[in-house]
């Protein structure tokens, strides 16, 4: 959750108006503070690439007579050419201040004139679409001596800065990867193999993050919450067997005597009391998962069971509707409570309207995204 004053929560439950500042972008240059916006949302999506999106509608011509279609202007705030908003909103505090709090930086790509209605609309993506623009001339491998936190610099290139967390250890990579073209595929193997997170953050970096605790083992930050005095205006709550498993497999690379057969290691819930255990009535359900940075037999089955334990817990999701609340963030973990019906489950996507006029909506799951760990 990001960080706010003592007054948020107080102030969301009572009637509040709302701050926004959109300011634009390009090559560490700024080119317009404040762009005026009638209408626009941020959206975050744990299980995608780009986890986030941007959309904002602004008036063609605002009260100051400035003109906000890019035309063919190069470097207009609004135009596509390396362009990037940073989004900023929060509330009126009754005390009377304005708290406003980083939702991160956007790539404009794209713009639409409205005549009808004199407005522009702007959509905007998150920066690691510049890591998948840039991809590789060639395949290659890592060189001798490097390591997960060197290869993370090395894919991105000097395209978006680098922040690896305090709590996330480095260790040496198998140079005998070999690395794809599409930088975020790279990106993606590594951070399966490391046990890290690779995100764009608020900041505008490449970061790599400790992986989520488990639900269970977190407590809530955020008390979601509906009747009086509450913020929850509505509450859907779904089960599914899809994302359950009972038992993992990991394969690694091969070595290089290829009639031998490569690492690999097999998890399986056999607790005779599980009501998913392999032998039982739910039958026996199977992630796979392979990679080339795992080199033995020890890793492939350590993935698997940490695997294992992730996917063999209870699948159920929540997609709730509230007042808009600007400090959630993806990975929040949340207790969720109409009727004295208390559930808890983590932040997986969330859409914030940048205005008043509509509510935030949150989908909340036990379970951790598609694209967590790339099994099938």
């Amino acid at each position: 959750m990001r960080q706010t004053s003592a007054a948020w929560r107080y102030a969301l439950t009572a009637s509040h108006g709302v701050a926004l500042r959109v300011d634009s972008w390009r090559g560490g240059k700024l080119l317009a503070s404040r762009v005026p916006v009638v209408a626009g949302s941020v959206t975050f999506d744990d299980t995608a690439t780009l986890r986030r999106q941007l959309s904002l509608t602004v008036p063609l011509v605002d009260m100051d007579g400035t003109r906000w279609d890019p035309r063919d202007d190069p470097a207009h705030p609004l135009a596509f050419y390396g362009q990037r908003l940073n989004i900023w909103a929060g509330i009126l505090n009754p005390t009377g201040t304005t708290e406003v709090l980083n939702q991160g930086w956007y790539l404009i790509d794209q713009w639409e004139l409205n005549d009808s209605d004199q407005t522009v609309s702007v959509t905007g993506v998150d920066l690691m679409q510049l890591i998948a623009d840039n991809r590789q001339d060639f395949p290659d491998s890592p060189p001798s001596g490097a390591t997960y936190g060197s290869e993370l610099i090395r894919q991105a290139d000097g395209i978006l800065p680098v922040w690896i967390h305090p709590d996330v250890a480095d260790a040496p990579i198998n140079t005998a990867t070999v690395w794809d073209r599409d930088r975020t595929k790279n990106l993606a193997d590594l951070a399966r193999a490391w046990g890290v997170r690779i995100v764009v953050d608020d900041d505008g970096r490449l970061a790599a993050l400790p992986p989520y605790p488990a639900v269970a083992d977190t407590p809530p930050v955020v008390r979601l919450q509906g009747g009086y005095s509450g913020t929850l205006t509505d509450r859907n709550r779904s089960g599914t067997r899809e994302r359950l498993f009972n038992a993992v497999t990991v394969t690694g690379k091969a070595p290089e005597d290829e009639s031998a057969a490569g690492p690999s290691g097999t998890a399986e819930i056999t607790d005779p009391t599980s009501p998913i255990r392999v032998d039982g009535p739910f039958g026996r359900r199977v992630r796979y998962y392979a990679s080339d940075l795992l080199t033995t037999d020890q890793q492939c089955a350590d993935t698997a069971a940490a695997m294992l334990r992730r996917y063999s817990g209870l699948s159920r999701a929540e997609t709730i509707k509230a007042v808009p609340d600007p400090s959630l963030e993806l990975g929040d973990v949340a207790q969720v409570v109409t009727g004295g019906n208390p559930w808890t489950g983590r932040i997986q996507a969330l859409t914030l309207p940048l205005l008043a006029s509509d509510s935030m909506e949150v989908a909340i799951s036990t379970t951790p995204p598609d694209n967590d760990d790339g099994g099938s």
